[in-house]
This record gives C-alpha cells, structure tokens and sequence, in this order.
C-alpha cells in the first residue's frame, strides 16, 4: 500500500439534506436531526496535485455529525473506501459492499453533538471516525496522468448526507528510469600499458539518464587474472574516470556501473581484455652466445676466436606476473657487439621488457687473437767462412693463444760464394694454436775468404805474432804474396781477381833502422790485380818502390771480392 496524504484548505463536507429522519427515542418523543460531515484529505490544488504511483494508495476519510440524535436509536454513517483510477485519469468509487464501511453514533454511548460525553465522544467534531481507504491506480497508467478523487458519505437513522462532497486531485508519479550503461572502461590516452608504476587513470564514456535532473554516479570494479569475483575500487563517483597511483602488479580488468539518485543501476560496462597491465618484475637474463665456435680452448678452459668474435644477446623471456598471467614480454635485447683486439673481451647485456624493467646483466668472456706468430731470423755477425757449414737461428713468438708449433730453430746458410748473402726463414715456419701462419723472415750474413796472411818476404805483423815490420830497399821490387783458403783450409781462387791498394805513407822510420830483407829483381807488375799462381795456390804483386820512398813506412793492401781489406806495413831505406 502506498500511503495517500490528502490535504484540504478546510475540509469539504458532506452536507446531507432533506427531511429528517424520525427516531425513536426512550426519553424524549422529539425528533431530532443530526448533519453528517465527511472529509478527505487530499490536495485541493490542481496545479500542486497530491502524487500517487500505479498500484495501491492509502489515505484517510473523517466522519463527523454535527447536532442531536434521538437518545433511543444510533445514526448510522456509510463511507466508500476504496476507489479506482483507470488508465485515462477516471477515477471511481467501488460499487462492492465489501469496500462499504458503516459508523454507528450512538447517543448517551459514544456520540454527543458537543463532544463533551460519553468519552471518547466519537464522531463529535473534536473526535471524529477516520477511516483508512484506498486509492488503486491501474497498471499502464501514465507518469504525469491526473484525475479528480470525490469521496461521499451517507447517513441514515436520523443523519442526514451533504450533497457537497469531499474532492481532491491526485497525479500519478513519473516513472523513474535507469540510467544507461556507461562505456567499456579503457586506459585514458595519458597513460601507458604496460608499465612498472602502477600509475595510470582510466576513463570511460558517460551514461546518461533520460528523467531530467537525475544525479548520476559511477561504481568501478576491478579483478585480476587469478581473482574469480569482482572488488570495488570506488563507489558514488561523479566523474567518468579514475586515477590510480599504485596499483599492484597484475593483467588488470575494469567494469563500471551507473546509478541514479533513486538507486537505479544500469548494467556493468566491461572491458573485453586487460585494461591495463602492471609489470614490477624484471624479465629473465638474455642468453649470451658467439657467432661462431672458439678455435682453441686452452689448458685453463679459456675460449680463443680467431680474428674476430661477435656476442649475440637473445631473451630468455619474461618471468609471470603474481597473479599468474603473462608478463608484459622483453621489448629489447642489448645488441650485439663485435671484438677485433687480439686479448681478452668482456661482453655484458640485459633485456628489457614492455614495461621498462631491465633484468641483470649475462655477460660472456673469452679471448681474441687476431695477431700472427712472428718469427726472427738471427744470422751470424761474424764473417762465415767460404764452403764451411753454417746456420741462422730463428725464434718465434705468439701474444696471443700461444705457439702450436716449435719456438725456435734454424735455416741453412749458402757459402758456395763469398760476400753478402741473405737467408730467408720461410712463412708458415711458425703457427698459433688458432692457426694463424707466421710471415717469412731474413737476416743478412757474409761469406768470406780465410787469409793466410801475406807470405814472404814481408813480415805479416798483423796476422802473426812475434814479427818485425819488413825493411826493404827503396828502389827494389817486393813480391806482395798471399793465399785465401775456405773452410776447410783448401786454398781458393777467387772469383774476382784481388785488387792491388795504393801505398799509403806512413810514418818516418828512425835513423838506426837498417834494411833486413833482400832485395827484389823481379819484374813489376803492371796493372792493380794480383795474379793467381795455380801452382803454388797463391796471389802474387810484384810492387816496384821508388828510391824517393826511402824514410817512411808504407801501408800496402789487397782488396778481395769477398768484401774485405787487408793491410800489411813495410818500411823503405
């Protein structure tokens, strides 16, 4: 039932009219006529009708009688209490007598017309009947429908009815709608999915309610992947959006709900996938790996690339959310970087994830030798003898993954010729353990011829020990005599003729020295070589002095093919 609170100014009054009953009374042979009075209270504006909804309303009907009965008999009152508003605004009064409601006043009993006794005096002006009714609006009625509720009564056994009934207007309520659904909650354009904050504001489209001056307000829900039921997370908000500035790590999803200040609700707008995803977690470390397989590994488990290595970064993929759902998935590997120094690398990389986490760092070392073995040729700084067996050292070395093959050798020396030679140690003499060949290396070495000394009749002071410089006659011819031999004491015949040297004066000789060597007949020679005796195996020069020698030492010397000088001094008186 829905309570009708009917107002009136001042109450309308059922006026009974006509001719009074007569009642028979024990005491009193008068008869007497008492007024029936029957208000409603219902509005008695039309512009500010009372409001009713569509089904049952209550309200309230007062019957009172003014004046006398007759003592001997009660006056009896009939009120309709139930009325009908149909789908036009018709509203009418029931016609079963099972909505007729009778009120007895009793004279000396209940009723007295100055309201003074019996107590309660019922039915007096000052107490009078109320009596509920109801008003029963038909379903279909329209919001905003008016209609005209007239209330009558009437009397018998000495009450007489008002012909002025009670009126009143009602209005039937508008009907209160709920609000549209709002729209799909979705990330607002000034924030980012994912990411590692859990910071970011979502927003969805506004509803709309169509009962102008409606007040709408929003619920928001939310549940991650490994929640079955949804939680609030606000109620009663004015505004389509909210800002979270923590939210916890999780694949989050939204669903919002609108309410109207009557408590009317739509239906819950939901996402159709994560809105947003909150990713605290750093993806796993990339895997480090080289471009190719190392070409020595040695004894202390060290990797070594030739020439060059590249280190490649790939992911090793994203750790799950604590909620169970994915991660937000490696965005970025740190790139690949290549190393070209023969030593040690060091290559370090992280992953990266959609959300800005960065993993710890995977690293990978190893070693480059990008470096040739070299080797040096080392060859003797002494003159090697002519024909004799002789050898150039060699060494090699590695700065890098060390020497596969030997450190250290030796190459043969040609010395079928005398003069200046180079041996070469040839490429690839020398090899490291990545393979690496080492480049050809050379040294440089003479070929010589071993002198015998210059022969006599000159003292050789400078190849034998004991000896006195020759004093010859200036004037007289000295046989300048010599042999060459090789290494194995065979005398030699050069190649080139040895050449005859120039005198060159020396210093002057004491007044006591005296000549101590024969004096020489023979032929000069002519021309500057010395001439090859085949049959005594040596070189011969006859040198013509002149008597204007006389006084001085001379240097006297033979050039040979070999490279070499040789020098002797003899002294002229």
């Amino acid at each position: 039932m829905h309570p009708l609170i009917l107002r009136f100014a001042a109450p309308k009054t059922l006026l009974v009219t006509g001719a009074a009953a007569t009642l028979a009374i024990a005491s009193a042979s008068t008869a007497y006529a008492a007024d029936l009075d029957t208000s409603a209270t219902v509005s008695t504006s039309l512009s500010a009708p009372s409001i009713v909804s569509v089904g049952d309303n209550s309200f309230t009907i007062s019957i009172t009688a003014t004046g006398n009965l007759p003592s001997a008999r009660s006056g009896t009152a009939t009120v309709t209490t139930k009325y009908f508003m149909a789908a036009d605004g018709t509203i009418t009064a029931s016609t079963n007598t099972a909505d007729l409601q009778t009120l007895h006043f009793s004279p000396g009993t209940n009723y007295s017309s100055d309201c003074t006794q019996p107590s309660p005096a019922l039915g007096c002006s000052t107490n009078p009947f109320v009596v509920t009714a109801d008003l029963v609006v038909a379903a279909g009625t329209p919001g905003g429908s008016t209609g005209t509720l007239t209330v009558a009564g009437t009397g018998s056994q000495g009450l007489t009815a008002d012909t002025s009934p009670a009126v009143g207007y009602v209005k039937v309520a508008d009907s209160n709608h709920a609000p549209t659904a709002p729209g799909a909650p979705t990330l607002d354009a000034s924030s980012t999915t994912p990411n590692n904050t859990g910071a970011f504001t979502i927003a969805w489209a506004a509803a709309t309610d169509p009962d102008v001056g409606d007040v709408v307000t929003y619920a928001l829900q939310k549940r991650d992947a490994d929640d079955t039921n949804w939680t609030d997370v606000a109620t009663g908000l004015t505004a389509n959006s909210y800002s979270f500035t923590g939210e916890a790590e999780g694949s989050w999803r939204y669903q919002v709900q609108a309410t109207d200040n009557h408590g009317a609700t739509s239906a819950f707008a939901i996402d159709g996938t994560p809105v947003v995803v909150v990713d605290e977690t750093a993806p796993n470390s990339p895997t480090a790996s080289t471009d190719s397989a190392p070409a020595y590994t040695d004894g202390t488990g060290n990797n070594w690339y030739k020439d060059s290595v590249t280190v490649l970064f790939a992911a090793a993929g994203d750790a799950n959310l604590t909620d169970g759902s994915a991660g937000s998935g490696v965005a970025s590997v740190t790139p690949s970087e290549s190393f070209s120094s023969t030593g040690v690398f060091h290559a370090q990389g992280h992953a990266t994830d959609h959300a800005g986490n960065s993993s710890a760092e995977a690293s990978l070392d190893g070693y480059v030798d990008a470096t040739a073995p070299t080797v040096e040729a080392n060859c003797p700084t002494n003159v090697v003898l002519n024909d004799s067996t002789a050898t150039a050292s060699w060494t090699a070395s590695d700065v890098g993954s060390g020497l596969a093959t030997a450190s250290s050798g030796s190459v043969p020396l040609d010395t079928s010729t005398v003069g200046d030679h180079t041996v070469a140690v040839p490429a690839g003499t020398a090899a490291d353990n990545v393979g690496h060949l080492s480049g050809a290396a050379q040294c440089s070495y003479h070929v010589g011829y071993a002198f015998g000394g210059f022969l006599q009749p000159i003292n050789d002071t400078a190849h034998f020990v004991g000896q006195t410089t020759s004093v010859f006659k200036a004037g007289s011819t000295i046989p300048v005599k010599f042999q060459l031999f090789d290494a194995n004491g065979t005398p030699v015949q050069a190649a080139v003729a040895p050449s005859w040297l120039t005198p060159a004066k020396g210093s002057a000789l004491a007044s006591t020295v005296t000549v101590d060597e024969s004096t020489y007949l023979a032929t000069a020679s002519s021309g500057s070589v010395f001439k090859w005796d085949a049959t005594s195996q040596q070189y011969i020069y006859n040198y013509k002095t002149d008597k204007s020698q006389s006084g001085n030492y001379w240097r006297i010397g033979v050039a040979l093919d070999d490279g070499s000088t040789i020098f002797v001094s003899v002294a002229l008186k």
